[in-house]
């Protein structure tokens, strides 16, 4: 066999495993709690320890779209507003995709970076409704998985075509006889 070319005799074996969730699919709240002001990456690690390292802090838009919904611990979790321009009558304001309106502190604890009273974050409860909480209260937060797989540099090509497929919701493992490919 010439070893320069690619067989056409290659071994190329396929398995595919579904996981039931997608990029965008809410997956479920963070094992632990959170002041407001802890920051998005605080958020995002803290999804990536609950669920996997594809998960961070769900958007109002990711819960509003979510199907199934996941079972919810009783209390609220931190969302990312959607923000939308809104008419009041007196002009346009800011409201979240959710119907939130802004109010005067904010609905992301001031870009998630204050935990003090008066300032407010956008939260969801057990049941679905949103709601501006306090920053000074700890929460968990909705984790949705991510649409954009993390950097796979430095992994072969096979590899790194497995890690975004599976990332897309599909786990393919691709298996291919070394001798052919050398």
């Amino acid at each position: 066999m010439n070893k320069s070319k690619p067989s056409v005799l290659a071994s190329l074996i396929v398995a595919t495993l579904t996981t039931g969730a997608s990029a965008g699919d809410f997956v479920g709240v963070t094992s632990t709690t959170h002041l407001g002001g802890e920051g998005v990456k605080t958020f995002t690690d803290a999804c990536n320890d609950t669920f996997s390292f594809t998960a961070r802090m769900c958007t109002s838009t990711e819960i509003l779209s979510a199907t199934p919904w996941p079972e919810l611990p009783i209390g609220s979790s931190w969302v990312r507003p959607v923000y939308q321009p809104a008419d009041n009558g007196n002009g346009t304001i800011a409201m979240d995709a959710s119907g939130v309106g802004y109010i005067p502190g904010g609905t992301s604890c001031s870009g998630w970076r204050t935990s003090s009273p008066g300032d407010f974050g956008l939260s969801i409860d057990e049941v679905g409704r949103f709601a501006p909480r306090g920053c000074e209260v700890a929460r968990s937060v909705a984790c949705c998985l991510a649409g954009t797989p993390p950097s796979v540099s430095g992994l072969p090509g096979w590899a790194a075509g497995a890690l975004a497929t599976m990332l897309g919701g599909v786990a393919v493992l691709y298996f291919a006889n070394r001798a052919v490919l050398r």
